[in-house]
């Protein structure tokens, strides 16, 4: 299915907004239904990728940073909740490789 073009705009915003991040905002903002974390997490893990944050840390480093993954059977690794995206939302997916980071993407579902 085509995303809509409401969805790539969003996407391409996300891209060019980042917050930078902070980790208590973060985990304040993990409730998807919290009126004010809209897209801030999205904004935040566009700026974790964008400067490379995550890269060479340990599984445990991430987690102390981003807090416990959670579980999304569609999602191989482990997952982050960021936003909505139409009837989708969107993900911070991070595979591990023998305790480390051996990538990560920014997805929907």
């Amino acid at each position: 299915m085509a995303p809509d073009l409401w969805s790539l705009g969003k996407v391409q915003w996300h891209e060019s907004h980042p917050v930078t991040f902070d980790s208590s905002i973060w985990r304040d903002a993990e409730d998807e239904n919290h009126l004010n974390c809209t897209y801030i997490r999205l904004r935040m893990a566009s700026y974790l990728v964008k400067n490379d944050i995550l890269i060479n840390k340990k599984e445990s480093e991430i987690i102390s940073l981003l807090g416990e993954p959670q579980n999304h059977g569609a999602i191989s690794g482990s997952a982050y909740w960021l936003s909505p995206l139409g009837l989708d939302s969107m993900w911070l997916q991070i595979v591990y490789q023998n305790g480390k980071l051996k990538e990560y993407a920014i997805i929907n579902d």
